[in-house]
């Protein structure tokens, strides 16, 4: 089972990095925060590889979802990692239809479709 929508961008590090905030932003997210791996001694010692994982919400989607289901927002934030890679920068999120899945309520799960449909517009951006 796959649990992540990814696409694969041949530019710059940095500018992909700069490119999918401004993306997510545009579609409706809030970047909460940002975690720079390779220099965040998480990886290996001798791993140079770029990485760095941004924690995001859809504005008002958290909100909607913790009235739906209290635990529910466990779940958040939805989680984006930039990475290099042998093929080029690599956009990667959690698909937030997968995600919510494991919470038994209709109204949870018909929240995540428009998010993941947000998501894959953003990457597509990007």
């Amino acid at each position: 089972m796959r649990f992540y929508i990814a696409r694969t961008v041949d530019d710059t590090f940095d500018e992909v990095l700069a490119r999918t905030k401004s993306a997510l932003k545009s579609a409706g997210f809030e970047v909460v925060n940002e975690l720079d791996l390779k220099n965040a001694q998480i990886t290996k010692p001798d791993d140079e590889t770029e990485k760095t994982a941004r924690s995001s919400h859809a504005r008002g989607v958290a909100y909607k979802l913790l009235m739906t289901h209290d635990e529910s927002n466990v779940m958040l934030p939805c989680n984006i990692v930039v990475q290099q890679t042998d093929d080029g920068v690599e956009i990667s999120a959690i698909d937030p239809e997968e995600e919510v899945g494991m919470v038994d309520k209709k109204r949870v799960t018909t929240l995540a479709t428009p998010t993941r449909a947000k998501l894959e517009a953003a990457l597509a951006a990007i």
